[in-house]
């Protein structure tokens, strides 16, 4: 079985934190209109799926073979 490269498990750590991150201060926005507060949610949403696309498209297999 093949394991997974210290550069894939922090990419994968990394996008989790910031997709959590941008969840929880989702709240804060108040509906987003508190624009500052805002801007920062989604520059954590981006962040955390632009991540995970990078490592999709450079063929890392997310769903274990069974």
């Amino acid at each position: 079985m093949n394991g997974l490269s210290l550069s894939i498990g922090i990419g994968i750590t990394i996008s989790a934190l910031a997709q959590i991150a941008g969840a929880s201060i989702l709240p804060m926005t108040r509906g987003l209109n508190q624009f500052a507060v805002t801007v920062i949610c989604a520059l954590c949403f981006l962040t955390g799926l632009g991540i995970m696309s990078r490592l999709i498209y450079s063929g890392v297999n997310l769903i274990p073979n069974l």
